[in-house]
């Protein structure tokens, strides 16, 4: 039975030609997308110094946390294929999916698709080169760390009972391998484990089950240099005004800002009064608007550096989608506006250190670099997958008074990569053109997810600003 369709065979880690495609079973999709969502909301992010403090329902299972992929392999009736969370699937002749035949039929495992490199610990980025057709450092493997389903086991049932599952049917070691596991009966041989596997062994980290089904990731915090790009406020005791949060942005190779992320741990009343004077006198008008609970942001120039802590960084989302976020470009007078979609990250538990005044809003002192090696490598192929985009809606006005001619235009189209889940379905742009304006021209990018919305902006652009002398074109 035919459970995906093929994209054709592509070098695989190196050596190997597998088929690679995407998945059309839809009830196996949908066990595998309520495993994530059930999985995703028991995730909790730790930092080291936080173990004894934040980690509850003992005893625990410490397993190393490899720098991989979340894949799923299904031992089926008549085959065994390797899913990925957003639907891509490996099937066909290599060393996982072979040891994967001694498996009990009908067995779904979830697991961590990571490279075993020589020399150095194997990152995200080898699996993608892996998947891509490059050379990575080692061969491809899967670590099995839980059951989604089997004969009388699924994802509800206590840890220790798919536990004793995996380690009955999975080797330790190989293509297909158990991720090392070991019992924990305190919170201080959690922080022993985590000296050993990370401190000293080199490790991304550590995950930590416990027997009440929370799962904790212990990571070591990352420090990152970005730039304060917008503030929410709030009142303060004092009667004043206060920052409630801010948004930070890393400075991109290709030119502008993408915001990294809100921070809203700022520390007490006096630091936030004070950061909020700052930025305050540096307001600038944005044609990008960024909102976070229910509060629009305010944008301001890009200028004041800041250190935020943070304890994890991820590429992608609960679905497997890539991060996606604007990117951002700032102009002394006309302010921001977004002009390109790039792949970026999401961030967990983010906390201002410290402004950085010795530091400068540059490339150099706070960019892109930061972040690049949690991104994912793009699948080379992906470009050829998807349609191309449809204008649906094009109007052109113009107004003349003398010699001057001023421009004004709409433009609406449907990307059709919306399923894609990196694009949106609709996007709305206006054009505004008046040489004699210090800023010539003025650009507005709207985004929608149906052709409703989209026409809802359309028109409204229409009416705020075509008025009396305007004509119609085009």
């Amino acid at each position: 039975m035919a459970r995906f369709t093929s994209d054709g065979a592509r070098p695989l880690g190196g050596g190997t030609l597998a088929p690679i495609g995407s998945l059309t079973d839809t009830d196996l999709a949908r066990t595998l997308d309520n495993y994530r969502n059930a999985v995703a909301g028991r995730y909790f992010s730790v930092a080291s110094a936080d173990i004894a403090s934040r980690i509850g329902g003992g005893p625990w299972w410490v397993s190393t946390k490899l720098d991989g992929e979340l894949w799923y392999l299904c031992r089926l009736d008549d085959e065994s294929l390797l899913v990925a969370p957003n639907g891509r699937v490996i099937s066909g002749d290599i060393d996982i999916l072979t040891a994967a035949a001694t498996l009990p039929p009908g067995c779904i495992l979830a697991g961590e698709l990571h490279v075993v490199a020589s020399g150095r610990r194997g990152r995200v980025g080898d699996v993608g080169l892996a998947l891509t057709g490059g050379s990575p450092p080692g061969p491809l493997a899967f670590a099995a760390f839980d059951v989604v389903s089997a004969e009388g086991i699924s994802a509800l049932s206590p840890y220790a009972d798919r536990l004793t599952f995996l380690a009955e049917h999975v080797p330790a070691d190989g293509a297909l391998r158990l991720a090392t596991t070991a019992d924990a009966e305190s919170t201080g041989a959690i922080a022993d484990a985590y000296g050993s596997i990370v401190a000293e062994g080199g490790a991304e980290g550590i995950v930590v089950r416990s027997s009440d089904g929370r799962t904790y990731k212990v990571k070591p915090t990352t420090e990152i240099d970005a730039v304060n790009v917008a503030y929410t406020e709030r009142k303060a005791e004092s009667g004043g005004f206060e920052i409630r949060s801010i948004l930070v942005a890393l400075a991109h190779p290709d030119g502008g800002w993408v915001p990294l992320t809100s921070v809203a741990n700022l520390g007490d009343s006096k630091s936030r009064t004070a950061l909020h004077e700052k930025l305050v006198a540096i307001q600038r008008p944005s044609a990008y608007r960024h909102a976070g609970d229910s509060v629009m942001y305010r944008f301001v120039e890009p200028s004041i550096v800041v250190e935020v802590r943070l304890t994890d960084m991820q590429a992608e989302d609960s679905r497997g989608r890539h991060i996606r976020e604007p990117r951002l470009e700032f102009d002394a007078t006309a302010g921001w506006r977004a002009v390109a979609q790039v792949d970026a990250v999401s961030t967990l538990s983010p906390v201002l250190q410290r402004v950085r005044d010795d530091k400068l809003p540059t490339l150099r002192d706070a960019g892109w670099e930061q972040v690049e090696p949690f991104l994912t490598v793009p699948d080379p192929d992906a470009a050829g997958e998807y349609a191309a985009s449809e204008v649906i809606r094009r109007q052109v006005w113009v107004k003349h008074s003398g010699e001057k001619t001023d421009v004004r235009k709409l433009l609406v189209w449907k990307t059709n990569k919306d399923a894609t889940g990196k694009y949106p379905a609709y996007v709305v742009h206006w054009t505004d053109y008046s040489s004699t304006r210090k800023s010539p021209l003025n650009r507005e990018v709207r985004l929608a997810p149906n052709a409703e919305e989209a026409t809802r902006l359309a028109d409204a652009m229409v009416v705020d600003n075509v008025k009396k002398g305007w004509e119609e074109v085009s």
